[in-house]
C-alpha cells in the first residue's frame, strides 16, 4: 500500500490549478517525493515526462490512500500523470474519520494527533512561516511574481482571505500562503542562498509528513473500525468516492445571475434587520456602542451574555447559561450547537430568546451571502 498526497497552485481544477509537489510514503518508511518548478510569471507547472511515467506506474501498481483523496486523483488527472484513477483500490482517511467520530474535526492533523499521539502541526507551523516571510519579499522586492490572492482564477475562493493547512485537504478554511508553498524554494533558486537555508526543504518536509502521517494513520483507524464492525459500512461508503471524483472532474456550477442578486439583496435585508434587533436588545440592557462580530464571538457579545470570569460570570447584562467552553481559548462558546440547545431551553418571550434567533438568523443569510459571492 502507498500513501499519497499532493501540494497545488490553488483550488480551482477548472481554472489552472496544478500540482507542483507529489509525495508518496510506503509502510516500512520508505518514502519518494516530486518537487517541480512553478512558474513565478504564470504559475504554470511542468511536469517531467520520466516523472509522470513512475508516479503513474506507482499508483496503478498498489493499493492507495489518502487523506480527502479525492483532490489528489483530480490534480494528478488534470495534470495529465493519472487519466484513470483505480478507485477499486483506493482508501479514504477523511471517510474513516466520519465513520470513527462524526463530531469531532477532521484534519489530518487532528486525527493523527487522536488516533497516533503524534503532532505534525510544527511542520506547517515552519512551512507557513516560511511562506510568509516569503510572500513579503515578492510584494517588496519582486512584484511582478504571481502570489496568491484575489481574483486570481484557480483560487476563487480566497478572496476573504482566509486549501487551510492540511485542513484545506478535509474541513476546509482558506489560507491563500498555502497555494505559495513553492515560493519558499523558488526564492531560495533566484536568491542563490546556501543550501544549509530551511528554505530549500521546509516544502517537503511539511508534505512528507502528511504522506507518514496518512499511511500510519489508514492502518491506526482500518483495525478500529474493524474492531466495532464497520468496515462493511466503510466499504459502502467508498463506492461515493468515484462518483463525487466524475461530478468534480466533469461537471460545472451553472449560476442564473438575476436570480443570484435577487438572492443576495434578500439577504442581505435579513442580515441588515437581525442586526438591528440584536443591538435594540442591547442597548435595552445598557450595552452601549454594540458591535456584532462580522463571525463568530467577540468580546462584547461574551461580555453581554456570559459576563466575565473576574466576576464569576455574574455581571452579564443580558445572562444566558455556559453550556459549552472553547478548548482552544477557555471562553464559553455560542457555535450553532450551543445557540440550538439554549432556544431549546429559553422561553421564546426572552430577550435572549430573541437575541439568539436573530444572531442565528444573520449567521445562517450571511454564509449564504459568502457562499453566492464566492460562485460569482
Amino acid at each position: 500500500m502507498i500513501a499519497i498526497d499532493c501540494e497545488t497552485t490553488g483550488k480551482d481544477h477548472h481554472h489552472g490549478a496544478l500540482p507542483f509537489f507529489v509525495t508518496i510514503a510506503e509502510p516500512n518508511g520508505r518514502q519518494r517525493w516530486w518537487e517541480w518548478m512553478v512558474d513565478p510569471l504564470t504559475r504554470n507547472v511542468l511536469v517531467p515526462d520520466e516523472d509522470v511515467q513512475t508516479i503513474r506506474e506507482a499508483v496503478l501498481c498498489d493499493q492507495i490512500v489518502g487523506q480527502n483523496i479525492k483532490f489528489d486523483a483530480i490534480s494528478l488527472n488534470r495534470a495529465g500523470i493519472v487519466p484513470d484513477w483505480p478507485w477499486s483500490r483506493t482508501h479514504d482517511t477523511l471517510l474513516m474519520g466520519h465513520l470513527l467520530a462524526s463530531n469531532q474535526p477532521h484534519d489530518l492533523t487532528t486525527m493523527t494527533m487522536v488516533y497516533l499521539g503524534v503532532d505534525i502541526q510544527p511542520y506547517e507551523d515552519r512551512l507557513r512561516e516560511a511562506c510568509h516571510e516569503a510572500r513579503r519579499f515578492c510584494r517588496s522586492k519582486l512584484p511582478s511574481w504571481r502570489i496568491a490572492g484575489q481574483d486570481q482564477p484557480d483560487m476563487p475562493s480566497v478572496a476573504k482571505g482566509g486549501k487551510g493547512g492540511r485542513k484545506a485537504k478535509g474541513d476546509e478554511e482558506e489560507k491563500p500562503w498555502k497555494y505559495d508553498s513553492w515560493l519558499p524554494r523558488a526564492l531560495a533558486k533566484w536568491r542563490k542562498l546556501p543550501e544549509a537555508h530551511p528554505w530549500w526543504t521546509v516544502l517537503r518536509d511539511y508534505s512528507n509528513a502528511d504522506s507518514a502521517a496518512t499511511i500510519a494513520l489508514y492502518q491506526a483507524m482500518s483495525a478500529e473500525i474493524k474492531r466495532r464492525g464497520y468496515w462493511e459500512v466503510y466499504q459502502a461508503r467508498r463506492k461515493l468516492l468515484p462518483v463525487l471524483y466524475r461530478m468534480n472532474l466533469q461537471n460545472h456550477l451553472t449560476q442564473w445571475s438575476e436570480r443570484t442578486d435577487e438572492l443576495t439583496e434578500r439577504y442581505k435585508e435579513v442580515s441588515a434587520e437581525s442586526e438591528a434587533i440584536c443591538t435594540g436588545i442591547a442597548d435595552s440592557v445598557g450595552v452601549a456602542d454594540f458591535v456584532l462580530a462580522k463571525s463568530g464571538m467577540n468580546n462584547q457579545i461574551r461580555r453581554m451574555l456570559f459576563g466575565t470570569a473576574e466576576a464569576g460570570r455574574h455581571d452579564a447584562p443580558l445572562p444566558m447559561p455556559v453550556l459549552k467552553v472553547s478548548e482552544k481559548t477557555l471562553e464559553p462558546s455560542l457555535d450553532k450547537e450551543v445557540i440550538r440547545d439554549l432556544l431549546l431551553q429559553l422561553s421564546p418571550r426572552t430577550k435572549q430568546y430573541q437575541f439568539l434567533k436573530a444572531l442565528s438568523a444573520k449567521r445562517q443569510v450571511d454564509t449564504h451571502i459568502n457562499y453566492m459571492e464566492g460562485y460569482r
